[in-house]
């Protein structure tokens, strides 16, 4: 996927069963483009056995202008779901992005109601803007 814009896989999804798969190089927001979590929102959803590999350095959740300052800021941003209601979650990695974002922000999942989260790690960098950002390693 290098040298693509990554296109959210939208919130009608019941199961993403990976099978142990890595999927790699997933890129990050440009000046004109704002990734974030490789799933929107979803609810009552399975994400089981999968691995997502950023590009190193990629930045989610904001983009950058020419001065290299952080704009269009968004919130509930994670790298794998930005919004989750009685979502499931094993076996699950993500890494080599950067997580920004104002509120709800974490490494695996944005913001999550409800759910599981079981066997899973982040090694993305997390980090909330502003006064009253909810951060997490896991979930924001």
């Amino acid at each position: 996927m290098s040298g693509v814009v990554h296109t959210q896989i939208g919130n009608n999804i019941s199961t993403f069963e990976g099978n142990n798969f890595e999927i790699n190089n997933i890129p990050g927001s440009t000046n004109d483009n704002i990734v974030s979590g490789f799933f929107g929102t979803i609810s009552g959803a399975t994400i089981n056995n999968v691995e997502f590999n950023y590009v190193s350095g990629a930045i989610l959740g904001a983009s950058i202008d020419a001065d290299g300052k952080y704009t269009d800021i968004i919130d509930k941003c994670g790298a794998v779901v930005n919004s989750a209601t009685n979502v499931t979650l094993t076996n699950v990695r993500s890494s080599g992005a950067t997580v920004k974002g104002t509120t709800n922000v974490g490494g695996l999942v944005g913001e999550m109601s409800g759910g599981s989260i079981t066997n899973s790690f982040n090694f993305n960098d997390v980090e909330g803007i502003g006064d009253g950002a909810w951060t997490g390693g896991l979930v924001g």
